[in-house]
């Protein structure tokens, strides 16, 4: 696993462990939890971008921006929803919302996540029309092919994607996801928790990490709990089910970073093996040399 690789994987890891802890707080209606993890998520996300952007393709830097603003337009809603909305339902930990209700400014906190939810779809949208215009394929991966060939060997899927690019491509269905549970449209939600459930687990079917597994239990737990919300208007039980998942997910999500840290490690390993049994085998022919003459 190369550094920089390696790098990239550690800051998706951290980001999805925020992202899960973020929706874990969300869900159990704990703005201790919940806040930071939030901020992390962003914080970890806009590192990434700024670490990759150099050697990222086109397609790559859109479905980044997009992530990150589908980040901040739930840290907006999240915000709103506990400082201002009222749950019928009751934690044991929550006695409502931080500053009291107020339908109006949690109608507006709300609007302004919707309106990055909405940014952030037509920025993926106009990276796919744009590409779908221009008539390359090859373009969806990357548009300066010169500058960013792919890798001997490196998967590629439908023919023109990388895994890279195409274990990204679920952020668009996510965030209308979102966009939808934000405007309270039920069918719409979970259709498109659907879309992003088959996407991830094809992704597993694929890769085979265990990100993707952190990746299904969060999807799992999501489709979940907005149902409970949507559909069913606030069933403790299936909160606490919801939450079951995304703390699965947490556990996932460590081992994913473990499991990375151990296959870099046998990688440094084995690269260093070859070294040591050069210079050993220097050492040994100069022995060799020194000792004939007295022989």
């Amino acid at each position: 696993m190369a550094a920089d690789s390696w790098i990239i994987h550690s800051v998706k890891d951290v980001s999805l462990f925020a992202w899960l802890l973020k929706d874990l707080g969300w869900v159990l209606v704990c703005a201790p939890v919940c806040l930071p993890a939030a901020f992390v998520a962003i914080a970890a996300e806009s590192w990434g971008l700024r670490w990759e952007w150099a050697s990222a393709s086109s397609g790559i830097r859109v479905h980044s921006i997009a992530e990150l603003l589908w980040l901040i337009g739930n840290a907006v809603w999240v915000t709103a929803e506990l400082l201002y909305d009222h749950k019928e339902f009751m934690f044991p930990w929550y006695s409502g919302p931080l500053l009291g209700p107020d339908e109006q400014r949690y109608y507006l906190g709300s609007r302004v996540a919707l309106g990055f939810y909405l940014i952030g779809l037509a920025a993926l949208a106009g990276f796919y029309a744009f590409t779908l215009a221009s008539g390359a394929r090859s373009s969806v991966e990357n548009r300066g092919e010169a500058r960013n060939e792919l890798p001997p060997g490196r998967e590629q899927v439908f023919g023109g994607l990388s895994m890279e690019l195409y274990s990204r491509i679920f952020i668009g269905p996510w965030i209308a996801k979102d966009a939808f549970w934000n405007l309270e449209f039920p069918v719409c939600t979970l259709l498109c928790g659907a879309i992003v459930f088959v996407l991830v687990m094809d992704y597993m079917r694929r890769a085979g990490q265990l990100h993707f597994v952190a990746e299904l239990l969060w999807v799992c737990g999501n489709i979940i709990w907005a149902y409970t919300e949507l559909v069913l208007k606030e069933k403790r039980r299936l909160r606490l089910l919801a939450a079951a998942f995304l703390a699965a997910g947490l556990v996932a999500t460590v081992a994913s970073g473990a499991s990375a840290r151990l296959q870099k490690g046998a990688e440094d390993k084995g690269e260093h093996r070859p070294l040591v049994a050069k210079g050993l085998a220097a050492a040994s022919l100069s022995s060799s040399a020194q000792a004939s003459p007295q022989g």
